[in-house]
Protein backbone atom coordinates (compact mmCIF):
# COMPACT_ATOMS: atom_id res chain seq x y z
CA UNK A 1 0.00 0.00 0.00
CA UNK A 2 2.73 2.14 0.79
CA UNK A 3 4.22 1.30 -2.90
CA UNK A 4 0.81 2.41 -3.80
CA UNK A 5 -0.14 5.91 -2.19
CA UNK A 6 0.66 9.30 -3.26
CA UNK A 7 4.29 10.36 -1.94
CA UNK A 8 2.80 14.32 -2.66
CA UNK A 9 -0.69 15.96 -3.67
CA UNK A 10 -1.65 15.57 -7.64
CA UNK A 11 -4.36 14.89 -9.55
CA UNK A 12 -5.06 12.22 -10.53
CA UNK A 13 -6.81 10.42 -13.96
CA UNK A 14 -8.45 6.89 -12.69
CA UNK A 15 -11.35 5.36 -14.65
CA UNK A 16 -12.13 8.35 -16.55
CA UNK A 17 -11.95 10.96 -14.14
CA UNK A 18 -9.64 13.56 -12.13
CA UNK A 19 -9.19 12.87 -8.32
CA UNK A 20 -7.46 15.32 -6.05
CA UNK A 21 -5.08 12.31 -4.17
CA UNK A 22 -3.46 14.00 -1.43
CA UNK A 23 -0.24 12.37 0.19
CA UNK A 24 -0.75 9.26 1.50
CA UNK A 25 -3.70 8.54 -0.32
CA UNK A 26 -4.75 6.52 -2.99
CA UNK A 27 -7.62 5.32 -5.38
CA UNK A 28 -8.68 1.58 -6.40
CA UNK A 29 -11.67 -0.58 -6.56
CA UNK A 30 -11.77 -3.28 -4.80
CA UNK A 31 -11.42 -5.61 -7.51
CA UNK A 32 -8.62 -3.30 -9.12
CA UNK A 33 -6.89 -4.35 -5.53
CA UNK A 34 -7.31 -7.52 -5.73
CA UNK A 35 -5.73 -8.18 -9.49
CA UNK A 36 -2.66 -5.82 -8.21
CA UNK A 37 -2.47 -8.61 -4.95
CA UNK A 38 -3.44 -11.97 -6.74
CA UNK A 39 -6.33 -11.96 -4.40
CA UNK A 40 -10.15 -12.84 -3.73
CA UNK A 41 -12.28 -10.20 -3.83
CA UNK A 42 -13.33 -10.98 -0.19
CA UNK A 43 -10.17 -11.40 1.00
CA UNK A 44 -9.42 -7.88 -0.15
CA UNK A 45 -12.56 -6.66 1.81
CA UNK A 46 -11.66 -8.69 4.59
CA UNK A 47 -8.48 -6.82 4.71
CA UNK A 48 -9.34 -3.60 4.48
CA UNK A 49 -11.28 -4.01 7.04
CA UNK A 50 -9.35 -5.75 9.31
CA UNK A 51 -6.93 -2.48 8.70
CA UNK A 52 -9.93 0.14 9.39
CA UNK A 53 -10.42 -1.86 12.58
CA UNK A 54 -7.16 -1.33 13.57
CA UNK A 55 -7.00 2.41 13.07
CA UNK A 56 -4.58 2.00 10.07
CA UNK A 57 -6.06 3.30 6.81
CA UNK A 58 -9.26 5.45 6.25
CA UNK A 59 -11.76 4.51 3.54
CA UNK A 60 -14.13 6.95 2.17
CA UNK A 61 -16.62 5.17 -0.73
CA UNK A 62 -17.11 6.71 -4.19
CA UNK A 63 -19.53 5.83 -6.49
CA UNK A 64 -16.48 4.88 -9.16
CA UNK A 65 -13.93 3.30 -6.17
CA UNK A 66 -12.33 3.73 -2.75
CA UNK A 67 -10.57 6.60 -2.03
CA UNK A 68 -7.74 5.23 0.82
CA UNK A 69 -5.62 7.47 3.37
CA UNK A 70 -3.04 5.79 4.98
CA UNK A 71 -2.93 7.26 8.56
CA UNK A 72 1.05 7.72 9.68
CA UNK A 73 1.97 6.97 6.36
CA UNK A 74 4.81 10.06 7.08
CA UNK A 75 6.06 7.52 10.18
CA UNK A 76 5.67 4.63 7.91
CA UNK A 77 7.43 5.72 4.86
CA UNK A 78 10.37 6.91 7.43
CA UNK A 79 10.29 3.29 9.08
CA UNK A 80 10.73 1.92 4.90
CA UNK A 81 13.59 4.33 4.21
CA UNK A 82 15.79 3.35 7.45
CA UNK A 83 14.98 0.04 6.87
CA UNK A 84 16.88 -0.17 3.60
CA UNK A 85 20.17 -1.81 3.69
CA UNK A 86 23.10 0.87 4.15
CA UNK A 87 24.88 -1.68 1.52
CA UNK A 88 23.55 1.01 -0.85
CA UNK A 89 26.08 3.68 -0.22
CA UNK A 90 29.12 1.43 -0.94
CA UNK A 91 27.57 0.34 -4.11
CA UNK A 92 27.04 3.66 -5.11
CA UNK A 93 30.62 4.33 -4.40
CA UNK A 94 32.04 1.30 -6.79
CA UNK A 95 29.21 2.29 -9.59
CA UNK A 96 29.16 5.65 -9.98
CA UNK A 97 29.16 5.82 -13.57
CA UNK A 98 26.67 3.14 -14.02
CA UNK A 99 23.88 4.72 -11.53
CA UNK A 100 24.45 8.41 -13.25
CA UNK A 101 23.26 6.67 -16.49
CA UNK A 102 20.55 4.67 -14.76
CA UNK A 103 19.13 8.06 -13.13
CA UNK A 104 19.75 9.86 -16.58
CA UNK A 105 17.22 7.11 -17.84
CA UNK A 106 14.91 7.37 -14.81
CA UNK A 107 14.62 11.04 -15.13
CA UNK A 108 13.57 10.91 -19.56
CA UNK A 109 11.33 8.42 -18.35
CA UNK A 110 9.71 10.32 -15.85
CA UNK A 111 9.47 13.42 -18.08
CA UNK A 112 7.86 11.28 -20.77
CA UNK A 113 5.64 9.80 -18.35
CA UNK A 114 4.83 13.20 -16.93
CA UNK A 115 4.16 14.98 -20.09
CA UNK A 116 1.53 11.83 -21.37
CA UNK A 117 -0.23 12.65 -18.14
CA UNK A 118 -0.63 16.30 -18.20
CA UNK A 119 -1.97 15.72 -22.11
CA UNK A 120 -4.60 13.17 -20.94
CA UNK A 121 -5.29 15.73 -18.08
CA UNK A 122 -6.01 18.41 -20.58
CA UNK A 123 -7.73 16.75 -22.91
CA UNK A 124 -9.67 15.57 -20.01
CA UNK A 125 -10.49 18.79 -18.67
CA UNK A 126 -12.14 19.75 -21.98
CA UNK A 127 -14.77 17.01 -21.31
CA UNK A 128 -17.60 17.13 -19.13
CA UNK A 129 -19.48 13.72 -17.98
CA UNK A 130 -22.71 13.81 -18.79
CA UNK A 131 -23.81 10.31 -17.58
CA UNK A 132 -21.38 7.97 -15.91
CA UNK A 133 -19.54 6.35 -18.95
CA UNK A 134 -20.23 9.25 -21.51
CA UNK A 135 -18.26 12.80 -21.76
CA UNK A 136 -18.67 14.95 -24.40
CA UNK A 137 -17.78 18.53 -24.50
CA UNK A 138 -20.07 21.35 -23.92
CA UNK A 139 -20.03 22.57 -27.78
CA UNK A 140 -20.82 18.50 -28.30
CA UNK A 141 -23.85 18.82 -26.22
CA UNK A 142 -24.83 22.12 -27.80
CA UNK A 143 -24.94 20.47 -30.80
CA UNK A 144 -26.60 17.66 -29.97
CA UNK A 145 -29.74 19.57 -28.36
CA UNK A 146 -29.85 22.13 -31.25
CA UNK A 147 -29.65 19.01 -34.05
CA UNK A 148 -32.27 16.94 -31.98
CA UNK A 149 -33.75 18.79 -29.48
CA UNK A 150 -33.14 18.14 -25.41
CA UNK A 151 -35.46 15.14 -24.79
CA UNK A 152 -33.50 12.84 -27.77
CA UNK A 153 -30.00 13.94 -26.85
CA UNK A 154 -30.64 12.75 -23.17
CA UNK A 155 -31.95 9.48 -24.49
CA UNK A 156 -29.65 9.04 -26.71
CA UNK A 157 -26.87 9.73 -23.96
CA UNK A 158 -28.69 7.56 -21.73
CA UNK A 159 -28.76 4.17 -24.08
CA UNK A 160 -24.74 4.96 -25.03
CA UNK A 161 -24.32 5.02 -21.40
CA UNK A 162 -26.02 1.85 -20.77
CA UNK A 163 -24.65 0.26 -23.54
CA UNK A 164 -20.71 1.33 -22.76
CA UNK A 165 -21.74 -0.08 -18.62
CA UNK A 166 -23.02 -3.14 -19.86
CA UNK A 167 -19.97 -4.13 -22.48
CA UNK A 168 -16.66 -2.78 -20.41
CA UNK A 169 -14.27 -4.36 -22.42
CA UNK A 170 -15.29 -1.81 -25.78
CA UNK A 171 -15.11 1.47 -23.74
CA UNK A 172 -12.49 2.54 -26.31
CA UNK A 173 -14.92 5.40 -28.16
CA UNK A 174 -12.53 8.13 -28.77
CA UNK A 175 -15.65 10.51 -29.61
CA UNK A 176 -18.62 9.58 -27.56
CA UNK A 177 -20.20 12.69 -29.75
CA UNK A 178 -19.23 10.60 -32.87
CA UNK A 179 -20.65 7.37 -31.36
CA UNK A 180 -23.99 9.08 -30.93
CA UNK A 181 -24.31 10.17 -34.24
CA UNK A 182 -22.82 7.38 -35.99
CA UNK A 183 -25.27 4.40 -34.43
CA UNK A 184 -26.92 5.78 -31.66
CA UNK A 185 -29.50 8.81 -32.67
CA UNK A 186 -30.75 6.19 -35.25
CA UNK A 187 -31.62 4.14 -32.69
CA UNK A 188 -33.14 6.63 -30.58
CA UNK A 189 -35.14 8.40 -33.59
CA UNK A 190 -36.71 5.24 -34.56
CA UNK A 191 -38.63 5.21 -31.26
CA UNK A 192 -38.90 9.46 -30.89
CA UNK A 193 -38.91 10.58 -34.54
CA UNK A 194 -38.89 14.09 -35.45
CA UNK A 195 -41.52 16.29 -36.61
CA UNK A 196 -42.35 14.57 -39.89
CA UNK A 197 -40.27 11.55 -39.54
CA UNK A 198 -41.66 8.19 -38.67
CA UNK A 199 -45.50 6.74 -39.31
CA UNK A 200 -48.28 9.19 -38.31
CA UNK A 201 -50.62 8.81 -35.31
CA UNK A 202 -54.02 8.40 -35.40
CA UNK A 203 -54.50 11.51 -33.88
CA UNK A 204 -51.87 13.57 -36.59
CA UNK A 205 -54.09 11.65 -39.43
CA UNK A 206 -57.69 13.18 -37.92
CA UNK A 207 -56.05 16.46 -37.91
CA UNK A 208 -54.42 16.18 -41.37
CA UNK A 209 -57.83 14.52 -42.35
CA UNK A 210 -59.88 17.56 -41.24
CA UNK A 211 -57.92 20.48 -42.38
CA UNK A 212 -58.23 18.77 -45.61
CA UNK A 213 -61.34 18.46 -45.44
CA UNK A 214 -62.15 22.30 -44.44
CA UNK A 215 -59.23 23.46 -47.22
CA UNK A 216 -62.27 21.78 -49.92
CA UNK A 217 -65.01 23.15 -48.35
CA UNK A 218 -63.32 26.55 -49.15
CA UNK A 219 -62.93 26.52 -52.81
CA UNK A 220 -66.63 25.55 -52.91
Amino acid sequence: MLLQANHKDADVLYRQQIYQIRRGQFIRTERDLASDWGWSRSKVTRFLDLLKKCSMIVSKPNPKANLITILNYNELQKLRTNSEPKLNQSRTNSEPIVNLNKNDKNDKNDKNKEKIYKKEISSKKLKTAFAEHVFMTQEEMDSLDKRYGEARSKKMIEVLDNYLGANPKIRKYESHYRAILSWVAGKVLQDMPMKGEGPESPMDRRIREAKEREAKERKK
